[in-house]
């Protein structure tokens, strides 16, 4: 060699024993092999470098996939060709000493210093023709150049990442994907995701799925409890195993630890296999605030035999991680051990099992979160099961009067307050605020309008990505015929200052619905209300009903000796004709009735008056009690026990009570309008009713004196909730996101 370096000798080592099964996938990625294929090589002898800057280092999946890659080279590669690898102080020699190979000695620990400086330095003096890369950061210089990409996390879930890693890694990733001459890539969900995001040709990239070493992750019976033994860990446990930073989600995973600890299961403890990373402090303290001190174990970074001992002792490996496109620990246990139950979240590329199935970024916007109500739920649902990876962004959020689950979502953003009163005034202010807005959508791909009908007016300036709509009712004083007319007979002298509000603010909706590519409304009865209003194409327009977790509901057959009226206390729910119906049918039912009205739901602010009526209205009868704001548990407990629901609402737009009453296994008494007509079968599931005292009191009794016949009622339901499930309604979603957006 014309030039002398004192750390890079010659092929030493003492040749290491490798099996040419141990990495099965591992000869496909052969670089020479995938660029002979690409181009034409005028030579027959190639030098080919190797990226393998921590290898012997740090152990973590990329590391282990380098790794993999570095021994099987020994079997799978040409003899003629000549290997270099490149390593932090030549520590990859201590972990594949082969004579093959030659091991060139890294000098900085510093990757950009390696990449910028040392690798084009030695590629020059070596003469390369190929240098793989295993990592988002490609050397520039003239030698042909392979880069391994294993995901792209950082533009899927940005706040995961350190604010300087995500810049580096947005600048870098998009030269490495389109100078290298080819990628390779771990799935068909991330090769989709690079062709989408950066343009590269699908014949420049190849898929070399990760595998396992079937010789060191295998059962290993008493040697995996002496090895849990020397860790100091003398219970069951589960089992997590990555990088402690905010991708790999494990303080979701301590969350849900605490949570069944505090249901009493304690016979387990929790195991964290990985090195520290972004924001791990954060993750400690929880443990602390959790008093989890003894329960949860750090046990650092393992090497592949004491990692090998760890899954073949644990009770299930739990993959928690907001996005990956493979995941290699997954891969360990389930492709290996084939003893572990596998727990992993619904996010990237472990759904499916690589299906290349996008995962989009999607703004939610719904203006307002502060009470335990449909559109509440419809949001958290989504959220919660969606394959692809919402933001929600609200101008208002009352975690004490919400769901209790809001608490816990990591991706919500509270814009500029808007007003919750609902004057002429007032919600035009509220109107003028949302319409101000500017979302920074730069990181989305879609942005979801939940619609009530003042969220509409964010459209009018975030336009840059496609707009969709759920809609859950179009402004009911406006496009309701039934609310305008028992709202003016509760506020008979706004008749004008109404009509002129619904002619603006009629005008300006129109407007803003030219913005939305689809509407998805939540009842037949929503979809006429859009049509009359003449609000946008009905071609345009889809139903598609909000449901019920029927997995979660257990329908019982106790019949409990109370009546059920559920749901927001406002005027719009029609409370006073449950009481009303309820006394008619006290009276019918003669002296000694103790058959009582259980009224459970959550109240704001601006019903506390109403209520007040309805207390006064039941004054001096202990039979009607009110539950204000229950948990989800206990109305979960008032469901099971009812003997019915009592679902007297106005016009009511879908009505997810009644499917849950439903789900319970309960009949359910409702007006005949709205909603409730789509999903209760009159004199199957329940009865629909005409909006008097006289007709539901009618009804009650015939329930109470039929028990049998309310029973069957109860099974029908249950049969008839199953249409409506949460799954397919988000599934549905995310199709349309997936595919038009």
């Amino acid at each position: 060699m014309p030039w002398r370096h004192r750390g890079l000798r010659g092929r030493d080592g003492a040749g290491y024993a490798v099996h040419p099964r141990a990495v099965a996938p591992a000869p496909r990625e052969d670089p020479a092999a995938h660029l002979s294929a690409c181009h034409p090589w005028p030579r027959d002898r190639l030098k080919i470098g190797i990226d393998a800057h921590f290898v012997g280092v740090r152990e973590g999946g990329n590391e282990r996939h380098f790794e993999s890659i570095i021994r099987c080279l020994a079997v799978a590669a040409r003899p003629e060709d000549e290997y270099f690898v490149f390593s932090y102080r030549g520590a990859a020699r201590q972990r594949v000493p082969n004579g093959r190979l030659t091991h060139v000695p890294l000098r900085r620990r510093s990757v950009v210093w390696q990449r910028a400086v040392e690798l084009p330095r030695y590629s020059r003096r070596l003469g390369l023709d190929v240098l793989h890369v295993p990592f988002n950061f490609l050397p520039a210089f003239r030698c042909r150049k392979i880069v391994t990409i294993h995901d792209l996390s950082f533009l899927h879930v940005p706040e995961a990442h350190a604010p300087l890693e995500r810049a580096r890694l947005l600048l870098l990733t998009r030269f490495a994907a389109q100078r290298a001459d080819h990628v390779l890539t771990v799935s068909e969900f991330a090769m989709a995701d690079i062709i989408d995001r950066y343009g590269v040709d699908a014949s420049r990239i190849t898929v070399t799925p990760n595998a396992v070493d079937r010789d060191v992750f295998r059962p290993l019976g008493d040697a995996a409890r002496e090895i849990v033994r020397r860790l100091g860990l003398d219970a069951e446990y589960f089992l997590f195993v990555g990088e402690l930073q905010p991708r790999k989600n494990a303080r979701v995973l301590v969350e849900a630890y605490a949570r069944l600890r505090a249901r009493g299961r304690r016979d387990h403890h929790l195991v964290l296999a990985g090195r520290l990373g972004w924001s791990s402090g954060k993750l400690f303290r929880l443990v602390r605030d959790r008093e989890l001190d003894g329960f949860v174990h750090h046990v650092g970074e393992m090497g592949p035999d004491g990692l090998a001992g760890l899954y073949s002792a644990a009770t299930a490996l739990v993959v928690p991680s907001l996005y990956e496109s493979f995941g290699l620990p997954g891969s360990h246990p389930a492709g290996a051990c084939q003893l572990r139950p596998l727990l992993v979240g619904a996010d990237g590329g472990h759904r499916g099992g690589g299906v290349p199935r996008r995962m989009k970024r999607v703004a939610l916007y719904y203006p307002w979160i502060y009470l335990r109500g449909g559109a509440e739920r419809v949001v958290l649902e989504i959220v919660r099961r969606s394959r692809h990876r919402y933001t929600v962004f609200t101008n208002h959020v009352d975690y004490e009067q919400t769901y209790p689950e809001f608490r816990s979502l990591q991706n919500l953003v509270v814009l500029d307050r808007v007003p919750l009163e609902r004057s002429f005034g007032r919600v035009l202010r509220a109107a003028a605020t949302i319409a101000r807005q500017k979302l920074d959508l730069r990181e989305f791909d879609a942005l979801l309008v939940a619609s009530e009908g003042l969220g509409d007016f964010i459209t009018f300036r975030n336009r840059a990505r496609p707009i969709l709509c759920f809609c859950h009712t179009p402004a009911r004083p406006v496009y309701d015929p039934v609310y305008r007319r028992v709202w003016l007979e509760r506020h008979p002298h706004a008749r004008l200052p109404l009509a002129v509000f619904a002619a603006l603010y009629g005008a300006l909706t129109r407007l803003a619905w030219r913005n939305y590519r689809r509407v998805f409304v939540n009842s037949r009865e929503c979809r006429d209300r859009v049509a009359a209003g003449r609000l946008c194409p009905l071609d345009r327009v889809e139903i598609l009903h909000p449901g019920v977790d029927i997995a979660a509901e257990r329908p019982t057959v106790t019949l409990a000796r109370y009546f059920l009226c559920a749901g927001r206390i406002k005027w719009t729910k029609n409370v006073a004709l449950a009481i009303d119906a309820f006394r008619a049918f006290q009276q019918s039912a003669g002296a000694g009735c103790d058959w009582r009205l259980v009224i459970a739901g959550s109240v704001d602010e601006r019903s506390r008056d109403f209520l007040a009526d309805l207390q006064r209205r039941a004054a001096g009868d202990t039979a009607i009690t009110f539950q204000m704001n229950p948990s989800t548990v206990e109305l979960e407990a008032l469901y099971d026990r009812c003997y019915a629901l009592v679902f007297p609402s106005l016009n009511e737009d879908w009505g997810i009570v009644p499917l849950e009453a439903m789900a319970h296994g309960k009949p359910v008494l409702a007006v005949n309008s709205g909603g409730p007509t789509e999903s209760v079968v009159d004199g199957e599931t329940g009865f629909l009713l005409e909006p008097s005292a006289a007709a539901f009191a009618t009804k009650m009794t015939w329930l109470v004196e039929h028990s049998e016949e309310a029973r069957r009622m109860g099974v029908a339901a249950v049969a008839r909730a199953k249409r409506y499930s949460w799954d397919a309604f988000v599934q549905r979603l995310d199709d349309y996101v997936e595919h038009h957006c």
